[in-house]
């Protein structure tokens, strides 16, 4: 019986060791793959970029929301102001 044992661990081994090769393989190809894509693409960071993803500006607005208002409010008003129209 230890024969077919050995033999067993010896195949078990060459398996483990080819799904091993493998994997590596996948893994360079993989690597290889995500090498192409810049990285500013799927890391945040001091990019200077962050003030042009609407992701990050949730809650910021150049401008209030009164101020916002009160500009569209005027643009109205001088739209339909019969002195200004000809």
């Amino acid at each position: 019986m230890p024969p077919q044992h050995a033999d067993q661990q010896l195949q078990t081994g060459l398996f483990t060791s080819s799904i091993l090769d493998e994997l590596e393989g996948h893994n360079a190809h993989f690597d290889s793959l995500v090498d192409m894509i810049p990285a500013r693409f799927y890391v945040s960071g001091n990019t200077g970029d962050e003030k042009y993803n609407p992701k990050y500006m949730k809650g910021q607005h150049a401008e209030s929301k009164e101020a916002r208002r009160a500009r569209n409010k005027a643009a109205k008003i001088a739209k339909f102001d019969p002195s200004k129209s000809e």
